[in-house]
């Protein structure tokens, strides 16, 4: 494997953090229609 560290300027990152069990997988759907609603979406993009 080639590789090599390469420096960028800095930058800011703006993220959400929420834990979800793999079961059931409704979490991950919920989570997006809350972002989608509560305005998250826009700061996140």
């Amino acid at each position: 494997m080639n590789y090599q560290i390469v420096e960028k300027n800095t930058f800011q990152m703006v993220g959400t953090k929420r834990v979800c069990l793999c079961e059931g997988n409704t979490a991950i759907p919920e989570f997006w229609a809350e972002v989608n609603q509560n305005g998250m979406v826009e700061t996140l993009s």
